[in-house]
């Protein structure tokens, strides 16, 4: 028969054991334990050394190390073999790792947990000998060192290993007998892949959060300004409306009725793009495939986006395709082409040219759109297409920051790209390309 930690009755240590043992994986238990009870050694000595003396003591009376004559069972003997069985059990079962038990020289003494069946090589191949690199990958050159150094300085070690994208930590704590120095060294090693996979889940869900109150603190801010500019737009125009009466302020009259359509149209888009986001978060906007002809199509965009053109501004409109139809989704190709014509619009001065380049291949619809506006800062031009962001040059134009991040997410749902190059107080090229197939094969055939 043997004691744990000078426990006669063991059954209830034997129980607080297994349920520790259990929830280690989860965490590290030295630390919790260090700020719990104040002290990192007292929880080892509360932990690993009941697990150290049952261990060590299961290893030293082991049949094969201890000599025994053949002698009935009695009381003591069958409580100490009940006792072992148990210890056996607790080291098989310890959760996503391995127990170890390893002499001055590093040879096995003792190997367990539910890890065994990862190893290259059987527990009886190792028994006996010396721990290597090959045992298992929580075990490197590094490990092998800190191991070396328990025994000469008497103190536990720590380290973590990745290894083929699994995480493990390795707590080394030296075995020390009543007097003289250790001659054993317990190893634990938890796979705590799962650990850290938690770790960063929640870190990004912190740093999700922490862009989402940016952003909502962002969207009450340019919301707040962007309805209140049509709007007082709109109730100024009325007020001088009513108060020109006679056929003398018909000209007047329409400058305002034109003032009053702008800035509906502006909370049109504005609302629109509210309403897109949501839907594109929630995953609501699917693919719709059509045939579209995309000419006549485009030629109805330009019309659309005069009503917001500038004084003298001109789009000119290229086109070039030996075919009439395509296959695509006209509302989201739609929302492509009036938003980039639409920034070109707004961020162009008057009396400026705008251009809209479009082709057709036999696999690829190309859509460019050019202008000679403000520009982009070099070292904004990285977040451009970020929702709500707006360059330091554009502070004094309307605008919300959703259309380039909108126009982005409308590309990806058509498997496209979005591309740009832009210079300040040059102008900027906003070039996309739509893979097409099934259309064209079809006019093909």
């Amino acid at each position: 028969m043997f004691l744990i930690c000078g426990h006669s009755d063991t059954k209830p240590l034997f129980e607080y054991l297994l349920v520790m043992l259990m929830l280690s994986p989860l965490m590290n238990i030295s630390q919790m334990a260090c700020g719990l009870l104040g002290s990192e050694n007292l929880f080892d000595t509360l932990l690993l050394t009941p697990i150290v003396a049952g261990i060590v003591a299961a290893v030293r009376a082991s049949p094969g190390n201890r000599k025994s004559p053949k002698t009935r069972t009695t009381p003591g003997r069958a409580k100490g073999e009940r006792s072992e069985r148990i210890l056996d059990s607790i080291a098989a079962n310890f959760p996503d790792g391995l127990v170890l038990a390893l002499d001055r020289k590093l040879k096995f003494l003792f190997i367990g947990g539910t890890e065994v069946s990862t190893l290259k090589k059987s527990t009886k191949y190792w028994m006996g000998r010396g721990i290597t690199e090959n045992f298992h990958p929580s075990i490197n050159a590094n490990g092998i060192a800190q191991l070396r150094k328990v025994f000469e300085s008497g103190a536990a070690a720590e380290y973590e290993v990745v290894s083929a994208n699994q995480s493990y930590r390795v707590t080394a704590t030296p075995i020390a007998k009543e007097h003289g120095d250790a001659e054993e060294v317990l190893v634990i090693v938890r796979n705590i892949t799962a650990t850290i996979r938690l770790e960063n889940n929640l870190k990004r869900a912190q740093q999700k959060e922490k862009e989402f109150n940016i952003l909502r603190s962002r969207f009450v801010t340019l919301a707040s300004h962007e309805f209140r500019t049509p709007l007082s737009t709109i109730l100024t125009s009325v007020f001088l409306l009513e108060n020109y009466t006679g056929d003398d302020y018909e000209q007047e009259k329409l400058s305002y009725i034109d003032k009053i359509k702008r800035a509906v149209h502006s909370l049109t888009d504005l609302l629109n793009s509210f309403l897109a986001i949501g839907k594109l978060e929630e995953g609501k906007i699917k693919v719709e495939l059509a045939d579209l002809e995309i000419k006549p199509f485009l030629e109805g965009i330009l019309q659309e986006v005069v009503s917001i053109k500038k004084v003298r501004q001109d789009i000119m409109f290229k086109f070039e395709s030996d075919y009439e139809l395509i296959q695509t989704d006209k509302q989201l190709l739609r929302h492509i082409v009036v938003n980039l014509l639409t920034n070109a619009i707004k961020y162009s001065p008057a009396h400026e040219e705008i251009r809209l380049d479009t082709q057709v291949t036999s696999d690829m619809l190309l859509i460019r759109v050019e202008d000679k506006g403000t520009g982009i800062p070099e070292h904004e031009q990285s977040q451009i297409f970020k929702r709500f962001f707006r360059g330091q040059n554009a502070t004094n134009i309307d605008g919300t920051g959703l259309g380039l991040n909108l126009v982005k997410k409308y590309v990806r749902l058509l498997k496209g790209t979005i591309q740009f190059t832009s210079k300040v107080n040059k102008g900027s090229t906003f070039t996309v390309r739509i893979p097409l197939v099934r259309a064209l094969e079809k006019q093909a055939g």
